[in-house]
């Protein structure tokens, strides 16, 4: 058995944890990143997902400077719905059943632009969803549902953009590398991890 020593040890390598593991490595922190699958197969669930990202916006303008595609044609005739926060959290009442944590779901609703334009300054890329929440009508690409924005890619490429961004700022990723226990100190504080590998 070896050891080694980092600030940050994230468990998980999906869109919370890469996005744990920038934050970390921006505040200045070593991370290592462990995620229990091989590198093809890495991502959880958001490998399988649309890669779509709700966000909060008051026009289609505020998605603009998001997107890796600013000279679609399309734009020119796209109509998107304001998404305001308030819907956003309507829509969260709606989905949880009004199960959802009151000031998370604030954190998460007020935040929601600053952070997909906090994701974009680290590398990744979005565009709108044409094929999935979009329909054509008199000449018009016509958005619903308040979820017009995704990961260039989908989300094989949401899990790609993250990997290149968290090694380029220096995070360490370990594939095939299962968390088995946590170490805790005489004062029952977490202070480590315990993960089996391949070998």
């Amino acid at each position: 058995m070896s050891e080694a020593s980092y600030d940050v040890v994230v468990v998980g390598g999906g869109n919370a944890g890469f996005s744990a593991a920038h934050a970390a490595r921006e505040a200045g922190a070593s991370v290592l990143l462990l995620e229990k699958t091989v590198q093809e197969e890495a991502g959880g669930n958001s490998y399988y997902t649309a890669g779509a990202f709700r966000v909060a916006f008051d026009r289609l303008d505020d998605l603009l400077p998001l997107l890796a595609d600013r000279t679609d044609v399309r734009l020119a005739t796209t109509v998107v719905p304001p998404y305001p926060q308030a819907e956003f959290r309507r829509d969260m009442e709606r989905v949880t059943e009004g199960r959802c944590d009151p000031l998370l779901t604030e954190l998460l609703v007020s935040r929601s632009a600053a952070t997909l334009a906090w994701l974009h300054d680290k590398g990744l890329e979005f565009r709108l969803m044409y094929e999935r929440q979009a329909y054509s009508s008199g000449g018009s690409w016509v958005f619903f549902g308040g979820l017009p924005l995704g990961s260039v890619g989908g989300g094989k490429g949401l899990v790609a953009q993250h990997t290149a961004a968290a090694i380029r700022s220096g995070v360490i990723i370990r594939y095939g590398a299962a968390l088995c226990g946590l170490r805790r100190d005489e004062r029952d504080a977490i202070v480590g991890a315990t993960f089996r590998d391949l070998d």
